[in-house]
């Protein structure tokens, strides 16, 4: 009798196996369509359309890299800092082009929109210490905090320390020359220190 069952038992699971593979197949192929569609509506600037759709993703396809950065964008131009700074804090800063470029959209949202220099330098500094894309582009938004700093000594030192590695090296070397000859207009410097207070 047990003998009779077990083919039934096993052509069972085989058929729950297959209808699991089944709809999983078809949600992923959902969420792809889907993600495509966002993608879509970030590029044309439909940023509310976009952030509907992925806030009601689950936690686990929200875990996505591609999913967590637009989350991030669309929340940032909704004014949403923290929900920005949460979503693309769930991208790697492994050394890939688009963990760069969350790592370096977190700085950029802590600088201009919260005021938190420090926990932003924090970021920056250590995308510089590890080799990867868009090493050039995290040492000129490290520059420009420090600028805002009023850093010059942090700023000729990163510049010297990286301006070989500039596809447009003559250009870093006249921003060296040119910490020492700008002046900082008192009143844009005031309105920074105000904003980095509050």
């Amino acid at each position: 009798m047990r003998l009779r069952r077990l083919p039934i038992v096993l052509v069972a699971a085989a058929l729950a196996g297959l209808g699991w593979g089944a709809w999983r197949a078809v949600a992923d192929r959902r969420f792809e369509t889907g993600l495509a569609r966002a993608k879509t509506a970030v590029l044309a600037g439909r940023f509310a359309e976009a952030r509907r759709w992925l806030a009601a993703l689950p936690p686990d396809r929200l875990a996505g890299p591609e999913a967590a950065d637009l989350l991030g964008t669309c929340e940032h131009e909704a004014g949403h800092y923290a929900a920005a700074l949460a979503a693309w804090e769930r991208i790697p800063a492994d050394g890939t082009l688009r963990g760069t470029r969350a790592a370096l959209a977190r700085a950029r949202t802590l600088v201009g929109d919260l005021g938190r220099f420090a926990d932003a330098e924090a970021i920056l500094e250590s995308l510089l210490q590890s080799p990867g894309p868009g090493r050039v582009e995290v040492r000129h938004t490290l520059s420009q905090l420090y600028f805002r700093e009023f850093r010059r000594q942090a700023m000729r030192r990163l510049i010297r320390e990286g301006w070989q590695e500039s596809p447009n090296p003559a250009a870093e070397l006249r921003d060296l020359w040119m910490i020492d000859d700008s002046t900082t207009l008192l009143e844009e410097a005031r309105a920074v220190i105000e904003r980095a207070e509050r």
